[in-house]
């Protein structure tokens, strides 16, 4: 009973996320077709079960997740999972429509490839765990129910204003890191079992490669679409930002497990979560608005 008290305890969360997603509503009034309740609880549930799990696969519990994570690989997931919740918690404080269907893009680039993933990789989960009808549940109905959101505001509204970012820096640095993310995610998906420690941490575990191919390819994904949009792009600095930071960390304190942190880990995403946390800080610092000052009106001596 207490291996499932945690799960008991993400159910309950989970069920008032939903409960109040239900009533929740996109508060963009120039975009109509993000008025959904679908959308709404996509996001609401994504942020809230990512930072219910977080802690969970950081602390790298037994029965916390539906198949065998190496300790490393476990606090990926979990950087992951704080990654999309600290972009959800910014696209649900101040909902614009280009940062809500990004949002909805980086749920359907990461869950959709894990769960056809994991469907091919069935045999590795044990069935008696309450953490895999957990897992195919919440990852089945946010994959399919993203794409089918984005499909439906696509087709009803498919052109959306944009604030174009005056920095031409960021501009590149998203276009660099959405290439280099892709492509990486690419490999981690086509040769999982590759013998190339410094890319392929896992040889043996193709399931767990091919996971962290579908993070890197979200991250990949929001960095191209939003590199025309200043609103998204914050999302998109934050969502790398943590992701990278996160990843620093998690390889960090590995040591005590004898494995030894990957060193293009540590400088090709570590080094792109801590640059695009320094970009973000910088947008946001060129974007405050400057206090006007105003002159004080003399006073005319009496005599």
């Amino acid at each position: 009973m207490s291996e499932l008290a945690p799960f008991l305890i993400a159910a309950l969360v989970l069920a008032t996320a939903v409960a109040g997603a239900a009533r929740w509503r996109f508060q963009a009034a120039d975009d109509p077709s993000l008025n959904s309740i679908v959308g709404g609880t996509v996001l609401v549930l994504t942020t809230v079960v990512s930072l219910v799990a977080a802690p969970f696969w950081w602390l790298d519990l037994e029965g916390s997740f539906p198949w065998d994570l190496p300790p490393a690989a476990s606090r990926l997931f979990a950087v992951a999972a704080l990654a999309f919740g600290a972009a959800g918690v910014l696209a649900i404080e101040r909902p614009t429509p280009r940062r809500t269907r990004l949002y909805l893009t980086m749920v359907a680039a990461y869950l959709c490839p894990l769960f056809v993933a994991s469907i091919f990789h069935s045999a590795v989960f044990d069935l008696t765990r309450v953490s895999t009808w957990l897992f195919f549940l919440v990852t089945g109905f946010l994959s399919l129910s993203a794409a089918l959101e984005l499909l439906r505001v696509y087709t009803v509204h498919p052109g959306l204003a944009a604030t174009r970012l005056e920095t031409a820096v960021i501009q590149l640095w998203l276009v660099m890191i959405g290439l280099a993310m892709a492509g990486w995610s690419l490999a981690l998906f086509l040769a999982p079992d590759t013998l190339y420690p410094a890319v392929f941490l896992w040889p043996d575990d193709a399931l767990t490669s091919r996971a962290i191919g579908a993070m890197l390819l979200s991250i990949g994904v929001a960095a191209l679409l939003a590199m025309q949009d200043a609103a998204s792009s914050r999302m998109a600095l934050l969502f790398a930002g943590v992701y990278g930071a996160g990843t620093i960390c998690a390889f960090s304190l590995t040591k005590s497990f004898a494995f030894n942190p990957p060193l293009l880990y540590l400088i090709g995403i570590g080094g792109m979560g801590l640059v695009s946390l320094a970009f973000l800080a910088l947008l946001v610092n060129l974007e405050a608005p400057v206090p006007r000052q105003t002159s004080t009106p003399m006073r005319r001596i009496a005599r």
